[in-house]
Formats: C-alpha cells, sequence, structure tokens
C-alpha cells in the first residue's frame, strides 16, 4: 500500500517488503489468518505492537507486475536513468562470479546494458538489457527487450540440438526472455498481431509483453 506523504507530492511511504520483527512479535502476527504483510499483517500488527517506518529517499519502483519490471528495466538504459550504478554510493550487492569480458564482434549497439561473460556477434540491440553470459548470434535484432542471461555457458552443457541462447538472424522484440533459453535460427519474437494475454506452447503473453520461460527450447523457424 502506498501513501502520499502530506505537503510532499513527490513523496510517499510505501511497504518495500523488507521487515524486521522481534521473533515472538513475528509469530503471534503470522498466527491468525492473514496472508499478505503490507495489507493484512502489518495493520494487524500496528494496532497491537510499536510499529516503525523507515523513510527512503533513494530510487525505488514496484515492479509487482510484469509490465512494471519490464519498464523499470528499460528505463535504466536511458541516456539519463533515474539510478546511475556507478555513481559514490549506488552500491551494487551481488555474488561475485569473476566471469570473463563480453566479446562483442561486428556489432550495433543504442541505449543497451550488456553484463559480464557475453558472446554477441553481429547483432543489432536497442534499448535493451542483455544479462551475464548471454549469447546472441549473427544477423539477429533486439529490440526493447530483457535478456536475463544463463546460469552456465554452453561448453558446460552436453551439446543439444538447439544451442544455448539466442540463434541466427532472429528478430526479438518487446519481449522479456528468461534464463537458460535455448532460441533457434531464424526465429521471431514480436507479437505482430498486439496480442494482449495469450499462453502458447513456447510463451506467454501479459500486458502485451511476450515472455519467454526459463529453460524453453524455441525451434529454428518460429514465429510469436
Amino acid at each position: 500500500k502506498i501513501f502520499n506523504l502530506k505537503g510532499k507530492s513527490d513523496q510517499y511511504l510505501a511497504s518495500m517488503g523488507v521487515y524486521v520483527f522481534n521473533p515472538k512479535a513475528l509469530t503471534e502476527v503470522l498466527a491468525g489468518e492473514e496472508r499478505d504483510f503490507g495489507k493484512e499483517v502489518i495493520p494487524k500488527a500496528i494496532s497491537k505492537y510499536r510499529v516503525m517506518g523507515y523513510v527512503f529517499n533513494g530510487y525505488w519502483r514496484d515492479i509487482g507486475t510484469i509490465r512494471a519490471f519490464y519498464e523499470a528495466s528499460l528505463e535504466m538504459t536511458r541516456p539519463n536513468p533515474p539510478y546511475r550504478f556507478a555513481e559514490p554510493g549506488s552500491g551494487v550487492f551481488t555474488r561475485a562470479r569473476f566471469l570473463p569480458p563480453s566479446k562483442i564482434l561486428s556489432s550495433e549497439f543504442s541505449n543497451v546494458l550488456i553484463a559480464e561473460g557475453c558472446s554477441l556477434d553481429g547483432v543489432h540491440a536497442e534499448d535493451s538489457v542483455i544479462g551475464l553470459r548471454s549469447v546472441i548470434r549473427k544477423g539477429s535484432v533486439f529490440r526493447k527487450s530483457v535478456l536475463l542471461g544463463n546460469d552456465y555457458f554452453e561448453a558446460d552443457r552436453p551439446r543439444r540440438r538447439v544451442p544455448l541462447g539466442i540463434g541466427k538472424n532472429c528478430h526479438i522484440e518487446n519481449c522479456i526472455i528468461d534464463k537458460n533459453v535455448c532460441i533457434g535460427d531464424n526465429v521471431s519474437i514480436t507479437n505482430s498481431k498486439h496480442v494482449k494475454e495469450k499462453d502458447g506452447k513456447f510463451y506467454y503473453i501479459r500486458e502485451g509483453l511476450v515472455i519467454i520461460p526459463k529453460g524453453v527450447m524455441i525451434p529454428s523457424g518460429t514465429k510469436i
């Protein structure tokens, strides 16, 4: 639940999903029928316990929907994003992976974030996020999309009919691709019919965005 702070149009109080409880109090508030922390558990606790909130003035986005996650990801690719990773105090806390640098051959990029360990050959990418260990092959176009990358390199797994990553001459637009996805050559994922909601064989469409689930294998020539 989000509340506007009185007299401050640009500041809000919101449940950000980070809570610290006394163990005894937590056991007691969870003993009832309430299930949602922000809507049920916290309001119940306020009526019985001493509850305090921390006013956070930094960058924050509510990514409770697929569309919100997509838009928050792509806004980081802008020339002047709302949050800058490289500024002092803008810490990114993650697990160190010690991956090799990304290898980029004969490619064109415009407003793209690229993680480490990628292999990008002859790619045209715009307004997108490309995650760690991602592979995109020659002639592919990647626009306004989020590619979460892979948990491993192709050499670390048995060879498959469709190799890890995105194949040659693919066209992918307005899409979120989860980890460890294998997409063959000449695949088009553009939702050209502007479908809003659909469950397909290799995909889901939510709010007009095409979602490719984790570990899916999409044969060459597929059109979505």
